[in-house]
C-alpha cells in the first residue's frame, strides 16, 4: 500500500477480522515512510498474521487536514511447473491460483492435466504479452468442464507457434480458478510438453533434412531410445497390399509405403491393414517402416485390429503425412547417396505418477499415452489402475522401455477399469527404477 500526500501528513494501518485504525488493537501493520512515497506499508506473504484471499482493512489517519492518494497492489506469488511432474493445490471458492512453465523447445504440443479431488475447478492459459494472470475474462485458451479438465494445446495453434518461435523461451502462465461457490477445491495440474517430429527426421541429403510431423504404431516394436538410421526406399508396389517387388532394395532399409488406396479392387482387407502393409516389408528385410497418408488431412494412429498380422510385426513404424510422403517420394532414388533418415522415440520426459495421486488423461482410440513411474526403494507391491469415464483403456508397463500391445512385462487387459498389480518379490521387478507405464485407448 502506498500512501502519497498532497498535504499535510498521515500514516497507514491495516488489519484483518475488524476496522483498522491506530490503536495497538486495531491494526497488524502500520506504514513507515519511504523514499518516493511519503507512507508505504508492506505485507509480506511470510507475515504469520498475513492471509490469502481475505479481505484486508486499512485505515489512513490524517494528523489534521490532509490531501493524499493511495495505491494498493498484490503480488502473486506463480508456482513454477516442472515438465511431467503434477503439482497439487487448493484454491478457494471464486478465487485463482497461478502457475507458469518454461517452454525451451521450439516446437512441442503443450497438454494442461488438471485433476480434480474436491470440488470443481476451472482451467485457464495464456501465452499472450501481458497476460500473466489469465482468468474467466482474459485468457488464450480455457477448459470450464464440471470436473476435470484437459487443455491440449498443438505447436500449430497460431499464438502458442508465434510464442515459441519468436521468443527464446515460450512462458505459458496457467490460472486454475475455484469454481465451486460453496467449498475450497483441491486439484493435482500436470503440464507436459512433447516435442514434436522428433520420432522421424531426414538426415540428409540438406534440403530435405529436418523433423518430421510423425506418430508411431502401436504394434511392432517401440521406437528405439537410440535413433535407427536407414537408406529410406519407396516400396513396389507403394500400397504394399501384395508382395514387394523390390525385396534386394529394401533389405536393410527403411521402407516407404502409402496408406490406402481405397479401391477394393486394388487393395481390398485385409490388405489394406497398417499392420499387414508393414509386415510385407519386414519379410523383404526393411528394418523400419514410414507409412505415407494417401490423403490431405491430419495425421492418424496406426493400431492393431482384429484379423490383421501384428502380432508378426518386429520393426517400428510411423505415419506421416501426405505431404511429408510427397516430398519423400520426389527425392528418394534421384540424389546421390539417397535419402538418409533417423527414427527414435520422442524427446522429453514423460508424466511422472505420484504414488497416491491420481491423475486425469485422455487417449484416443488407439492412442498411447504414456507416463514414468519410479519403483519405491522397498520390498513393497505396485499397483496401477486405470479408471475410465468411458471407453476401454488397458495398461501395459516395462522396465526402461516403451511397452505396446506386444512386448511388455505386464499387462491388465480387463473390460472397462484395469488394475495392474505387480507383487513386491516379482523377479522381474526392480527397485529405484523407472518403469514405463502405457496406456491404451481401445
Amino acid at each position: 500500500l502506498t500512501l502519497a500526500l498532497a498535504s499535510g501528513t498521515a500514516k497507514l494501518y491495516a488489519n484483518v477480522g475488524g476496522l483498522a485504525g491506530p490503536a495497538a488493537a486495531e491494526h497488524k501493520w502500520s506504514s513507515v515512510a519511504a523514499a518516493g512515497a511519503d507512507e508505504r506499508l508492506v505485507i509480506l506473504h511470510t507475515d504469520t498474521d498475513a492471509c490469502a484471499d481475505c479481505d484486508v482493512n486499512v485505515a489512513v489517519v490524517c494528523a489534521g487536514a490532509c490531501e493524499f492518494s493511495i495505491t494498493g497492489k498484490s503480488t502473486a506469488a506463480i508456482s513454477v511447473l516442472e515438465d511431467g511432474a503434477p503439482t497439487t493445490g487448493l484454491v478457494n471458492s471464486g478465487a485463482y491460483e497461478y502457475f507458469k512453465m518454461y517452454l525451451s523447445e521450439k516446437t512441442v504440443d503443450l497438454e494442461l492435466l488438471l485433476t480434480v479431488f474436491a470440488g470443481n475447478p476451472d482451467l485457464y492459459a495464456s501465452v499472450s504479452p501481458g497476460v500473466t494472470m489469465p482468468n474467466k475474462t482474459h485468457h488464450d485458451f480455457a477448459s470450464e468442464d464440471a470436473a476435470s479438465d484437459v487443455l491440449q494445446l498443438p505447436h500449430t495453434d497460431g499464438l502458442l507457434s508465434q510464442c515459441q518461435s519468436e521468443l527464446d523461451t515460450c512462458v505459458v502462465y496457467i490460472g486454475v480458478f475455484g469454481a465451486d461457490p460453496t467449498a475450497t477445491t483441491s486439484f493435482s495440474l500436470l503440464a507436459t510438453a512433447y516435442p514434436v517430429s522428433s520420432a522421424f527426421k531426414v538426415v540428409a541429403p540438406a534440403i530435405l533434412a529436418e523433423d518430421y510431423p510423425a506418430y508411431p504404431a502401436d504394434f511392432g516394436a517401440a521406437l528405439p531410445r537410440s535413433p535407427l538410421v536407414g537408406t529410406i526406399v519407396y516400396a513396389q508396389p507403394g500400397h504394399a497390399c501384395a508382395p514387394v517387388l523390390n525385396p534386394e532394395q529394401l533389405r536393410g532399409k527403411i521402407a516407404l509405403l502409402d496408406r490406402g488406396p481405397r479401391d477394393d479392387a486394388v487393395c481390398p482387407m485385409p490388405h489394406a491393414y497398417f499392420a499387414n502393409k508393414v509386415a510385407r516389408v519386414q519379410a523383404a528385410g526393411a528394418i523400419a517402416a514410414v507409412v505415407a497418408n494417401d490423403r490431405d488431412g491430419g495425421l492418424v494412429y496406426m493400431g492393431a485390429v482384429s484379423g490383421d498380422h501384428a502380432s508378426l510385426v518386429s520393426i517400428p513404424s510411423v505415419f506421416v503425412s501426405k505431404e511429408t510422403g510427397d516430398l519423400l517420394k520426389q527425392y528418394v532414388g534421384s540424389v546421390a547417396g539417397g535419402v538418409l533418415a533417423q527414427i527414435v522415440a520422442p524427446a522429453g520426459r514423460l508424466p511422472l505418477l505420484v504414488a497416491g495421486s491420481p491423475q486425469h488423461g485422455v487417449a484416443s482410440h488407439s492412442q498411447w499415452r504414456y507416463y514414468e513411474l519410479i519403483t519405491p526403494a522397498g520390498s513393497d507391491a505396485v499397483t496401477i489402475t486405470v479408471a475410465p469415464e468411458f471407453g476401454n483403456p488397458d495398461v501395459f508397463v516395462s522396465i526402461g522401455t516403451f511397452p505396446d500391445s506386444l512386448h511388455y512385462t505386464w499387462s491388465s487387459e480387463a473390460q472397462g477399469a484395469d488394475t495392474l498389480s505387480i507383487a513386491g518379490d516379482d523377479p522381474n521387478l526392480c527397485r529405484l527404477c523407472v518403469l514405463v507405464v502405457g496406456v491404451l485407448g481401445r
